[in-house]
C-alpha cells in the first residue's frame, strides 16, 4: 500500500481544515499503513505557529477598510481580507493593526 501523505501539511492547510482534522487523518493513515511515519509532532508545531484561528482574529476588520477607503462592500474587500489573512497565517505579515494597515494600503495601490 502506498502512503497517502508523505509530508506534513502546510500552515494554510492546517488553518483551513483545522489541526484536529489533520491529526485524525495522521492517526488513521498510521493505522492502515505500517510504513507511514506519523507527522503528529510536525502538525502540532506548525499549528502553534499560526497566530490566528479565524479571519475574525485579524486586528483589522472589513468595516474599518470600508470606512478608510470610502468604498462600498464588494469583491475588492473579500480579496483584500483573504490576502491579509493568508499572509498572517503564513507568517509573512504580523497581525498588528499598523502592519495590516500598511499592507492594506499597498494592496489597494496595486489595484
Amino acid at each position: 500500500m502506498q502512503s497517502v501523505r508523505t509530508h506534513a501539511p502546510s500552515k494554510k492547510e492546517i488553518y483551513t481544515y483545522g489541526v484536529h482534522v489533520h491529526l485524525q487523518v495522521d492517526r488513521l493513515v498510521s493505522t492502515v499503513d505500517e510504513q507511514f511515519t506519523s507527522k503528529e509532532e510536525q502538525i502540532k508545531q506548525l499549528a502553534n505557529l499560526i497566530p490566528i484561528e479565524t479571519r475574525k482574529d485579524l486586528l483589522l476588520q472589513p468595516r474599518e477598510l470600508l470606512t478608510h477607503f470610502q468604498r462600498t462592500p464588494g469583491r475588492w474587500l473579500g480579496l483584500m481580507m483573504e490576502r491579509l489573512e493568508s499572509e498572517v497565517v503564513e507568517g509573512t505579515l504580523k497581525n498588528d493593526k499598523q502592519t495590516l494597515w500598511q499592507r492594506a494600503k499597498e494592496l489597494d495601490d496595486e489595484n
